[in-house]
Parts: C-alpha cells; sequence; structure tokens
C-alpha cells in the first residue's frame, strides 16, 4: 500500500495540483492513518514512494519501528526537491531505525552511490521504473540488463555480499519484520470508524489515469 500524492479527474491537472499540494502541506489525513493501522494487522507492506516530508514523518511517528518501503528516493536533496521523490535527507537517516528500505532509480546520469553511502547498504535496494517513462538510462533499458548492472557494480568495489543484499536480501528482511508485526498485531479488530466531514472532498473522483 502506498501514501497517495494526487488523484485524476474531469479536471485531472487542477486537482492533482491541489490534492498532491494539500499532502505537501499537511501530511497524511486521518482517514489514511486508520487504513495504515489496519492493515499493518494483516500483513500490508507500507510504501512511501513519491510521499512528502509532512507525510513521511506523520506516518514514521505514528508507526514508529515499522519498516517503510520506498520504491524510489535516491537523488541528492538538491535535486530530490524539484521531482516526486520529496523525502529529506534526514528522515532517510532517521528511518533506519526502523528497519525501512529505500529502492534507487535509474534518474540517468544523477545515478550514483549517494544513498548507500547515506543509509548504509543494508538498507537500499533496486526500484526502477520501466513503464511510462519518456527515457530510459541507457543500458538499463529493462530487468533483462540487471546483471551488466551487477558487473559494473562490483567493477566498482562491491562486495558479493553487498550485491546479494541489494539483489533481494533486504527485501525479505523487511518483508520478514512485516510478518513479525502482523503476527504481533492478529487480535486487533477491525477499524468501523467513517471519514470525517472537514477532511471529504466533495465531487472529486480518486482513480488514477493508469
Amino acid at each position: 500500500m502506498t501514501e497517495p500524492y494526487s488523484v485524476n479527474g474531469k479536471s485531472s491537472r487542477k486537482i492533482t495540483w491541489t490534492l498532491h499540494n494539500y499532502y505537501m502541506l499537511f501530511g497524511v489525513i486521518s482517514i489514511s492513518l486508520i487504513a495504515i493501522c489496519i492493515g499493518l494487522a494483516v500483513g500490508i507492506l507500507l510504501s512511501s514512494r513519491r510521499s512528502s516530508d509532512p507525510a513521511v514523518q506523520t506516518v514514521h511517528n505514528v508507526l514508529q519501528q515499522y519498516p517503510l518501503i520506498d520504491g524510489h528516493n535516491d537523488l541528492p536533496w538538491q535535486y530530490r526537491q524539484y521531482a516526486k521523490n520529496k523525502v529529506a535527507d534526514d528522515w532517510l537517516r532517521d528511518q533506519n531505525k526502523s528497519g525501512s528500505k529505500r529502492g534507487l532509480s535509474d534518474f540517468g546520469k544523477i545515478i550514483s552511490n549517494y544513498i548507500t553511502d547515506l543509509m548504509g547498504i543494508g538498507y537500499v535496494g533496486i526500484g526502477f521504473d520501466f513503464d511510462g517513462v519518456p527515457s530510459y538510462t541507457t543500458g538499463l533499458e529493462d530487468v533483462s540488463k540487471y546483471p551488466e548492472l551487477f558487473t559494473e557494480l562490483h567493477r566498482q568495489g562491491w562486495t558479493p555480499d553487498e550485491l546479494q543484499k541489494l539483489a533481494g536480501e533486504n527485501f525479505i528482511r523487511v518483508f520478514r519484520k512485516v510478518e513479525k508485526i502482523k503476527q504481533q498485531l492478529r487480535e486487533i479488530q477491525p477499524y468501523e470508524d467513517v471519514m470525517p466531514e472537514n477532511e471529504t472532498v466533495p465531487d472529486r473522483n480518486c482513480y488514477t489515469s493508469f
């Protein structure tokens, strides 16, 4: 499950801009927090992909030691603040405590070991976009190029143990922790809360354009 950052409707550009900025300014609304808490008890893995600082901060404060997973937040902040990967470096460091994992994107010439250096090899994985993107990094056009990527990383000094963590061991560690938390929360009963009227957005359809 991922934290939302935009919706599309009859006036998709206007709605996307309005709600995107709402989440950027105020983070996650209470009904979303309820959904997140319900998800913990059934083993749903939460993704903070493309979420703003306020949204990630709110979820992190509520969940504490619950790990998050992030599709791609690997750019230096001076670049990331202009993209949709809007999570500041301080929050990336802080989320190490909960065992969260970051996926690395293939953002052209900017891709580097930035996040690995910031968080440590035990907290990164691969999170490339291959669908609906206008361009690809040469040599990383699809998943068939992964062997070449790992060969290059090995040439740059990555050890076999580090490459195994990047390839999937870090994902597995997060999955196991989520499953453990699910077992700890199995006695929690479902919520029957209704979204407060002041948090509803009238006449807006929340669906993607894909």
